[in-house]
């Protein structure tokens, strides 16, 4: 040691080098696992975020402007988005929603792969906006007119701009996909000359004269009233958006930013983050798996995954608890509702006046439900249908 640097261990002390300098600590024997409640829903945060690059890699491992692909665009998308679905949190929890009601998140341990709004690209290109088509399987952006030129126009893009549908796509049993297809702004002839941007972008359910270089497809895609919709039609369209892309000088490419827009009226297979809390605290994952921190399955520990459920429909509401009518534009002063479906004894209503719950009410064998007084069109009124845990669907004042 005294004729150069020391590594390694004698005893007790651990020697190391760092930045030139000879570095001694003691060695110790206790591996610290902490698993305070905020320790737990941080580790929860960080399994939910890596299980979503992991699924999306195709796509997020490149698609930050000015990053390189791999590595630095990994450690952007993590950051970013721990950042995020963090703050998200908070602000649910500051607005009364509790732990059972905060979704979606992939439990310690497991491989699940949660939809949320995340950040898939960044940059400075005008974004496309893409929002809930109110389907199962559709989502949708604006588009006035239905051609190649019409989007330039509306974006604000030009000729050669790459469109990128990213679909977040879940086969009702809690599986879920992540899907892409890539759109060349620059239309091609069968033998190479250009198309016309005035050429139709959408007809028939497909891309009008695609560019050879196009990648992937849609399993759904139409135009009409204003509107491109598109989806994917062997499953649940969980979330969905576009990326722009553009070639810059040399290889450099330009993004725009983008997050992961949720398709709200598609119902699912949801771990929610209370529910992951209490698997830990269940043993299902315990500190004493040696594969516990690197948040590595432990062959078996995960419960079975919860049945999808499928929503009870609203079909009459009643105001006098007797005369049922028609569902109206808004609940204003509803005293009774009448749902359709496969009842269970686990289903129950649990009606919100804003973040606050003013009660939890049992469903009949009919699939009535008295609401034990009316509900007034005043603060945001929000009927959300359980079963057991789970948080099937959420009925509004803005959408019946």
């Amino acid at each position: 040691m005294f004729l150069g640097f020391a590594r390694g261990k004698v005893g007790s002390v651990v020697f190391s080098r760092a930045n030139g300098q000879q570095i001694t600590r003691a060695k110790s024997d206790v591996v610290a696992n902490p698993q305070t409640e905020a320790q737990m829903i941080q580790r929860i945060f960080l399994n939910t975020v890596a299980q979503a690059y992991s699924n999306m890699g195709a796509i997020v491992d490149h698609s930050f402007e000015g990053l390189q692909k791999g590595q630095q665009c990994m450690s952007y998308f993590m950051k970013a988005n721990m950042k995020a679905i963090r703050q998200r949190v908070a602000q649910a929890i500051a607005d009364g929603y509790t732990k059972e009601e905060i979704f979606e998140f992939s439990p310690i341990g497991s491989n699940f792969f949660a939809p949320n709004a995340y950040l898939i690209s960044k940059g400075k290109l005008p974004a496309i906006a893409v929002v809930d088509a109110a389907a199962d399987a559709e989502m949708k952006f604006a588009l006035a007119a239905n051609t190649y030129q019409g989007i330039i126009d509306q974006y604000g893009l030009q000729r050669g701009d790459q469109l990128t549908f990213c679909l977040l796509v879940s086969d009702g049993n809690g599986n879920q996909s992540f899907k892409f297809a890539r759109v060349i702004l620059d239309p091609k002839e069968n033998d190479g000359t250009d198309a016309p941007l005035s050429t139709a972008f959408v007809a028939d359910g497909a891309f009008v004269k695609p560019n050879p270089l196009n990648e992937g497809a849609l399993g759904a895609i139409s135009y009409g009233t204003g509107y491109v919709t598109f989806g994917e039609a062997s499953g649940w369209l969980r979330a969905a958006a576009v990326i722009v892309s553009r070639k810059g000088e040399g290889d450099a490419w330009q993004r725009s930013t983008t997050y992961l827009a949720m398709n709200e009226s598609s119902a699912d297979v949801m771990y929610s983050l209370q529910y992951c809390l209490d698997l830990f605290a269940s043993g299902g994952i315990t500190v004493e798996n040696p594969r516990y921190l690197n948040n590595a399955n432990n062959g078996g520990g995960m419960p079975a995954t919860p049945q999808p459920v499928t929503p009870l429909t609203i079909t009459k509401v009643s105001k006098n608890g007797t005369t049922f009518v028609d569902v109206p534009a808004n609940l204003e002063q509803i005293t009774k509702v009448q749902f359709t479906g496969t009842l269970t004894a686990e289903d129950v209503l649990k009606r919100y006046d804003g973040s606050t719950l003013e009660g939890t009410y049992a469903i009949a064998e009919d699939g009535s439900v008295n609401m034990e007084g009316t509900l007034v069109d005043e603060n945001p009124i929000y009927i959300r249908h359980y079963r057991g845990e789970t948080l099937v669907a959420t009925i509004s004042t803005a959408n019946p």
